[in-house]
Parts: structure tokens; C-alpha cells; sequence
């Protein structure tokens, strides 16, 4: 029997074994922790199969484009490392490089549709309509990204003055939903469902068929200078970047000189077809790269070195003539839009994380009104990190990369303008402030003054720490929607948990059963009712067994911690990020208790009526409200 029984816990184990799933940085840089099986779907029927079987047996799921050598997206592109899947050993990928299909070209003089299917890249896509007279336009990002996880993640190119997010591009979608059906959405930004869409970050279903609008192609030209860091932090930064159809900063620290890149339409008779790479390197270059950046792992100096390097190489285009793959050498360019404005690889080149270089970024958004408040602040941390001794600086070959977005309405994006707080403007688009720095190939990995927080990563506890600025209003109407389409939480994500963990629960302990009973709970985001009772008894069995008087009023709980106070019988709970300040929620919770005293008059009165010493003392609610009608009469 014994034999038998260990035969049978082997087998178990075996059925659940779960392996990560990598970024397009390969092993040791997980998208997920934990999957259990990847699958390669060719047809949307074959994806719908596979999420309605997912979902009749409980099973999480995640898409995904394909980490692959030549187009090393994807759905996880835009978001941290390690949060794309939940930690459910479950969870499966639903791969979708195959699903990439493009048809139903109607181009009507300068403007037109077509119709992808979710796994196609945009050089893919680029490609197909320059052959045919036409372009994508402006809503852009990098070639190894599909399309449908650009739209589900609400990726953007830079500008505030064209639309740039990619979802504004979309006239409809076709999204698989969490009960396995197909479900189709037309445009309309007055509905909360499309506002939810447009950037989902995949908690709505897999976005498998993209109707979108596109342009006649057109030629542009890029154009770069170099300007003084005192211009930049104290000039007018929106009236800079708000005439081009797009543009952007780099910014150096170390010679306090930022370089703008400009881009603007010409005639498609211009002469010129200039071709865009900014990962594309050869492997001397890789090799000398990684050992100058190596170098600067304990040294400030070398890294100010190594910056000063990147910093003359980036004056020149680092654009080639696509006829002929020779260097273009002077500013500005000319060539077709896409070729222009994202390009891809050079010929016979790699990108330089084949070569072995990894990278960390640190990015935040804020509105454009608050651009100059924003880079001041940095530059002060950057001289602070001086004075201390430890200076730091870029570590990345075009230096910290500051993009902008027109506002764009959606529940979750970065430029929406539907905050319920109005304090800051977003109507005129937001900035993007992207930190990029080398990791380290050697010893521990760790970069130069590793602590400082703008040195720090996109991971879990940054989201988490995050968390507490998103609106909870606009999360409310979001997980409406996300209710209706994915009722079971197929489709989870830690970003999905993070943001959906946030609750005031109270619960009464002295309830007969041992599990306590909850009074009263407001979830500022939705759980299903299972999930619900979980987090209910785990925040109860955590507070309940506790010494009031030896044991503070504030315990760790999961990636947060419960701040609670005792109030007669009743534990009075609010769970809150791990940073955030335990005396001003404990006081906040008194303040609470006092307004209810206040408001009905005598809390205790009321509570008196129902417990007596810890014990029920009355269950029907008509002698308890005639009981306190009575006290009411007596005063």
C-alpha cells in the first residue's frame, strides 16, 4: 500500500510539473515562473478550443507571441519581467505567432483598413502594405512586437501630435473571451467595454483579429540635434515635441546634453530610403561593448567613460541606405515611413541580447504639464548620487530615452484623460521616462549603486508599490467589464492580482463559527465569490488568534500587510501596500469608528444589543431595532 501511494504522489507531481516561460532575454529572465503547457494554434478555432477547455477545467491562461531568433517578441514585451502569468503551475500559453494572417486591404485614396489576425509582428504587416501602397501610419512600436499585444498593452510610439497609442488604430477587435467564445467589438469610445479593450493588458481574453486603419504610404525624413540640459529642463518641452508627427529625447547625464530626434512627412518623390535600426550590432561591437560596460560594474569613472563613447556614436544616423546597406552619415534622412520611423535589423546583423547583453529599465509616465517638475527631480538624484560619491549616469547605447503620448482614452492606459482626479491635466498627453542600464555579465549581476531607486526594474513589488495611484473608479469600471468576459479569471496575471488586491474588510471574531463571520467588507476591485470567501477567512485566521497586547496592530499579509484595531467585538481591517504609513491607517480607522459613533449615535449602544461578553445575545433584527427605538425614547 505504502509503495502504491508514493506511485500515485510521483504521478500527481509529474502531472503539475511546471517550467518558466522566458523573455526574448532567454533563460533566467522569465515572463512566467510557472507553465504547465505552451500550445502552437494555426487557426482562431483551434485558440477557441484550447480557451474553452481551459476554462470547463479551471485551467489559467496567458498569450503569447514566440520568443524566437528572428522575431523575438512579444505579448509580454511591454511589461516586467516574471508578471505576465499568474503563479498558478497550471497556467498555460497560448502562443499566437502563428495566428498572423492579414487580409482585406480597402485603401480608398489616402486612407483605408485591413484586417490582421493578433500574432502578426509590424514589420510582418509593414511589409505586406508597402507592397501594396500602404502604411500603418503613425500608431507604431518596435518590429518584434504583434499586434495584438501592442493593443492589449496599450503600446505606443512618441508624439503629442499625432495619435500614437496602437490601439487607436483599431476599428474593431475580435477577443476571445475567458468562456471560450469568440466575441466581436466595434469602435466606440462611449462604451466602457471598448475603453477596457483598447488596453486590457490581457485580462479580457486574447485579442485574435484586428480591423484597423491605415494610410496611403508616405516618406519622412528624421532629423537629430544636440541640445544643452539646461535648455531642455527649464524650457517649454510640449511646444518642442507637439509639432512633429512624432519625436523624442535622449537624454546624457554625464555631458548634460540631450539629443531630439525629430520626423516630419516629405514628399513620397523625395529621394532617399533611409532604414532605422537601433539594435543592431555586430559581434566585435557586442564583445568591446560588453567589456567597457563590465567595467564600470564597481567604477563610476568607467561608466562615464563608457558613456561618453555611446554619446558620440548616437551623434551620427544610425539609419543605412536600404538599396545599398551603406551607413548614412549626415542628418536628416529620407525614406518610407515604417523603414523610417521603426525599421528593424540590418542584414546579416543581430540584435545585441544575442550577443549575450541583457538590460533593466525603470519607466514611469506622468502628464506633459509635469515634464520639467519630472527631469528636475532626476537630475537632482543623479547630483545627489555625486556628492555621495557614487555618481551615476546612462549605461544604455542611446542614453535614457524620454518619449511622449497623445492623450488617448481608455480604463487602464497611460494617457487617459478620464481620472477622476482632476488635480493634473493628461488632455495634453503624457511623458515617458525610460531609464534603461546594463546588467552586469559578471559576479553578481548587480549594476553600479544597485540600491538607488532610479537604478531599480519594472518587478512586482514596483507595480505593487504603484498600485495606490491607479484610480479606483476607472478600476471598477474595468473589472466590470472584465467580469462579463472572463466570469472565472482565466486569464491572470500578477499585474491582474496586484491591482485587484485592494480591500476594507471587517470582521466580527466572536461569531460561533471559528471561521468569523464578515460584518461588513468593500472591495475597491472585484474577486469572485470564491476568491472572496479565501481572502476573507485567510484575513481573519491572520488578525483573530493575535495578542492585543503584545503584538502590534499591522501584519504581513501575502505582498501587503493588515492594518486593524479592535473595537468591542469587532476587528476593524484595511489591507494596504507593504510601504505604505501603519499609524496614519490606524488613525484613519479610528477616525472611521468615531463618525460611525457619531452618526448613529451610540455604536456600543447598537453593538450591546446583538453581543453580550463576546457571546450572541440576539439574532432577529425586529427586537433589536425595537429595543434601540426604546433606548432612543428614554434619552
Amino acid at each position: 500500500m505504502l509503495k502504491r501511494g508514493l506511485l500515485s504522489v510521483l504521478g500527481l507531481v509529474a502531472l503539475v510539473r511546471a517550467d518558466p516561460y522566458n523573455t526574448f532575454d532567454g533563460p533566467g529572465f522569465p515572463a512566467c515562473r510557472n507553465v504547465a503547457a505552451v500550445h502552437n494554434p494555426t487557426t482562431i478555432d483551434e485558440a477557441v478550443a484550447i480557451v474553452k477547455d481551459a476554462s470547463a477545467r479551471g485551467i489559467p491562461v496567458r498569450a503569447s507571441g514566440l520568443p524566437s531568433k528572428d522575431e523575438r517578441d512579444a505579448h509580454h514585451r511591454t511589461i516586467a519581467d516574471d508578471t505576465m502569468c499568474s503563479d498558478d503551475p497550471r497556467t498555460i500559453i497560448i502562443r499566437t505567432e502563428n495566428l498572423n494572417r492579414i487580409s482585406d486591404l480597402v485603401l480608398d485614396g489616402d486612407t483605408g483598413s485591413v484586417v490582421v489576425e493578433g500574432g502578426v509582428t509590424f514589420n510582418q504587416v509593414a511589409e505586406w502594405l508597402h507592397q501594396r501602397g500602404a502604411s500603418l501610419g503613425y500608431t507604431l512600436v518596435n518590429w518584434n512586437i504583434t499586434l495584438g499585444g501592442a493593443m492589449a498593452m496599450g503600446a505606443h510610439r512618441s508624439s503629442l501630435g499625432e495619435d500614437s497609442q496602437v490601439s487607436t488604430s483599431a476599428l474593431s477587435f475580435d477577443i476571445i473571451n475567458g468562456k471560450g467564445d469568440l466575441v466581436h467589438l466595434d469602435r466606440d469610445q462611449t462604451s466602457d467595454t471598448w475603453l477596457a479593450a483598447t488596453t486590457s493588458l490581457g485580462l479580457m481574453g486574447i485579442i485574435v483579429r484586428i480591423k484597423m486603419e491605415i494610410l496611403k504610404d508616405f516618406k519622412v525624413y528624421a532629423n537629430q540635434e544636440t541640445v544643452e540640459e539646461r535648455d531642455v529642463l527649464n524650457g517649454d518641452i510640449y511646444a518642442e515635441i507637439s509639432p512633429f508627427v512624432t519625436a523624442n529625447y535622449w537624454w546624457w547625464p554625464g555631458p548634460k546634453k540631450f539629443h531630439k530626434r525629430t520626423y516630419g512627412v516629405v514628399p513620397i518623390t523625395r529621394a532617399g530610403n533611409a532604414f532605422q535600426s537601433t539594435f543592431s550590432v555586430t559581434e566585435f561591437e557586442a564583445n568591446l561593448a560588453t567589456s567597457l560596460l563590465d567595467a564600470g560594474q564597481n567604477s563610476s569613472l568607467q561608466n562615464f567613460i563608457t558613456e561618453g563613447i555611446f554619446y558620440a556614436l548616437w551623434r551620427a544616423p544610425n539609419f543605412r541606405e536600404k538599396s545599398n546597406n551603406l551607413p548614412l552619415i549626415s542628418w536628416p534622412v529620407h525614406g518610407y515611413a515604417y523603414d523610417v520611423l521603426i525599421g528593424g535589423l540590418y542584414p546579416d546583423y543581430k540584435t545585441q541580447w544575442d550577443y549575450g547583453m541583457r538590460g533593466l529599465t525603470y519607466e514611469i509616465a506622468v502628464p506633459v504639464t509635469l515634464a520639467n517638475p519630472l527631469l528636475k527631480r532626476v537630475r537632482q538624484l543623479f547630483d545627489e548620487s555625486a556628492a555621495e560619491g557614487k555618481a551615476v549616469t546612462s549605461t544604455y547605447r542611446s542614453g535614457i530615452n524620454i518619449k511622449f503620448g497623445k492623450a488617448f482614452d481608455s480604463l487602464l492606459g497611460q494617457t487617459t484623460t478620464l481620472q477622476s482626479n482632476k488635480t493634473y491635466d493628461w488632455s495634453k498627453g503624457a511623458i515617458m521616462f525610460d531609464f534603461p542600464s546594463y546588467r552586469p555579465t559578471t559576479g553578481d549581476h548587480s549594476r553600479y549603486n544597485e540600491p538607488w531607486v532610479h537604478w531599480s526594474k519594472v518587478t512586482r513589488e514596483i507595480i505593487q508599490y504603484s498600485v495606490k495611484n491607479l484610480d479606483p473608479e476607472l478600476l471598477r469600471r474595468f473589472a466590470a467589464v472584465r467580469k462579463e468576459f472572463d466570469p472565472q479569471g482565466t486569464f491572470k496575471s500578477v499585474v491582474g492580482d496586484l491591482i485587484h488586491f485592494s480591500l476594507l474588510h471587517l470582521i466580527d471574531p466572536n461569531v460561533k463559527n471559528r471561521q468569523g463571520k464578515t460584518r461588513l467588507s468593500k472591495w475597491y476591485v472585484p474577486y469572485d465569490d470564491d476568491e472572496k470567501v479565501r481572502l476573507r477567512g485567510e484575513v481573519h485566521r491572520l488578525v483573530a488568534p493575535r495578542d492585543q497586547k503584545y503584538q502590534s496592530n499591522f501584519v504581513e499579509f501575502r505582498n501587503y500587510k493588515v492594518v486593524y484595531r479592535r473595537y468591542a467585538g469587532l476587528f476593524f481591517c484595511l489591507c494596504v501596500d507593504a510601504n505604505d504609513n501603519e499609524l496614519a491607517y490606524l488613525e484613519a480607522i479610528h477616525l472611521f469608528v468615531e463618525i460611525l459613533d457619531t452618526f448613529f449615535d451610540n455604536v456600543y449602544a447598537i453593538l450591546d444589543e446583538i453581543f453580550l461578553a463576546g457571546e450572541i445575545e440576539e439574532t432577529s433584527k425586529d427586537v433589536v431595532l425595537s429595543r434601540l427605538e426604546e433606548l432612543e425614547k428614554l434619552e
